[in-house]
């Protein structure tokens, strides 16, 4: 449950909620709920289903053999892609790098009592880097890290501070470093574009 409220952590430090509460998931189908209708809204699904994809990504094993079938609180996640991770050292310099590009299909997936539920296909990749190369006086480090989330036609149920969203969205989604630049569009085809958190 903490790391549900962490994952929403950047919707309620912008205050954009004035009450902020763990939350609780309902399958896809399981109840109604509202649709998401606004930014705020489309936020905290965005929110939801990126902790579900990380939640999938820290399941998966490096160089795992694919399908790969992977249990929630309530529903399933089969994924196929890769993940892997390499890293090479000479006398001056180091590099070490670390790959996820999972294609994830969600049947009413949920990873906890306290996340979302969700249906549907995504793509999920996580990429970081770090080199450091050294010279006679003095070394230098460089660090790179993206994350990318894309889904069509995605059904995802939540519940936030009381109040319970069912929706079916799209999501293009993408980072450099900590800022996300995600456009969502929602069941009734209303577009939301915005950064995040």
């Amino acid at each position: 449950m903490k790391r549900a409220l962490r994952a929403l952590a950047g919707v309620c430090g912008a205050g954009i909620l004035g009450a902020c509460s763990s939350s609780k998931a309902t399958g896809p189908g399981a109840q109604h709920g509202a649709t998401i209708e606004s930014t705020a809204e489309a936020k905290l699904a965005f929110a939801s289903l990126k902790y579900e994809a990380e939640e999938i990504d820290g399941k998966v094993q490096t160089n795992f053999r694919a399908p790969l079938s992977i249990p929630g609180v309530a529903g399933s996640a089969s994924v196929t892609g890769s993940k892997s991770s390499t890293s090479s050292s000479s006398s001056s310099s180091t590099f070490s790098s670390r790959i996820s590009d999972l294609n994830v299909d969600l049947a009413g997936f949920q990873s906890s009592a306290s996340g979302a539920a969700v249906s549907g296909h995504i793509r999920w990749t996580d990429y970081s880097d770090s080199r450091t190369a050294c010279s006679i006086s003095t070394c230098a480090s460089s660090s790179h890290h993206s994350q990318s989330l894309d889904g069509a036609s995605v059904e995802i149920a939540f519940t936030y501070s009381g109040k319970t969203y069912h929706d079916r969205i799209s999501v293009d989604a993408g980072s450099s470093g900590s800022s996300w630049s995600v456009a969502l569009t929602n069941g009734a085809g209303q577009k939301f574009s915005f950064s995040y958190p």
